[in-house]
């Protein structure tokens, strides 16, 4: 763990995500990226300046591809909200 500097958190505008980003920034001195496409969560939870916000879809290349640009590691939270949704299109 001492050769993390930088984190992604797929997801992290979401209620887990969020809390995750706050427990990090508090306990470690890792810099923070967040991708999440706003579907299930907000801007909102991440506190100002806590973490850099990838508006964006994790499923898609070129946006996985830069936000994957001097990541360390991987959280991977993303996912879609809801039995209902989920069953109307699994795609």
């Amino acid at each position: 763990m001492a050769d993390i500097e930088r984190v992604l958190i797929t997801g992290g505008c979401g209620f887990i995500g969020a809390n995750l980003v706050r427990f990090l920034k508090d306990r470690t001195a890792w810099s923070v990226r967040v991708i999440d496409d706003l579907r299930g969560g907000t801007g909102a939870h991440l506190h100002q300046g806590m973490a850099e916000l990838v508006v964006g879809d994790a499923s898609d290349k070129e946006t996985a591809r830069r936000s994957l640009e001097g990541v360390d590691a991987v959280v991977h939270l993303a996912a879609q909200t809801g039995v209902i949704p989920s069953l109307k299109d699994p795609e």
